[in-house]
Order: structure tokens, then C-alpha cells, then sequence
């Protein structure tokens, strides 16, 4: 059995640290729960706030900078 490495992270290549973190964590910022269920409500609401058109836009942006990481042989940009 062949064992594919793992590529490395790439902070560049983190969509959701650029895209879907900061949206969720402007509009829970300062919350309280009390319970796990209330979290997963809570977020879940959030995400479905977000247009479907935001993450289209954020899946071209996420293609734009894989592109440039291969331009870049995988050295950090920006």
C-alpha cells in the first residue's frame, strides 16, 4: 500500500481563515452559550446568513491564490 504524504499547510491556501472564520466570529463576538447545541444553532444560523454568491466569489479567490502559490513553488506570498 503506497502512504501519500500530506502537503504541508499553507496559510495562503486557507480559505476559511480569509473568507468564513472572521464573518462567523464578527457575529458571535461577545455571545454566551450555554450549551453545545446552542453554539451549533447559533453558527450554523450565521452560515446560513452568508449569500451563496460570497462563497462563490470566496472559491474564485481561493483559485486565484492556489495559482499563485504554484507560480511561487510554494514559498509564502501576499
Amino acid at each position: 500500500v503506497a502512504t501519500l504524504n500530506h502537503p504541508s499547510y499553507s496559510p495562503d491556501l486557507s480559505s476559511p481563515d480569509h473568507f468564513l472564520f472572521p464573518k462567523v466570529k464578527l457575529q458571535l463576538k461577545g455571545a454566551i452559550f450555554n450549551t453545545i447545541e446552542k453554539i451549533q444553532k447559533t453558527v450554523t444560523d450565521q452560515l446560513n446568513k452568508i449569500p451563496t454568491e460570497e462563497f462563490s466569489n470566496a472559491m474564485k479567490k481561493l483559485e486565484i491564490r492556489a495559482n499563485l502559490y504554484i507560480i511561487s513553488n510554494g514559498y509564502y506570498f501576499e
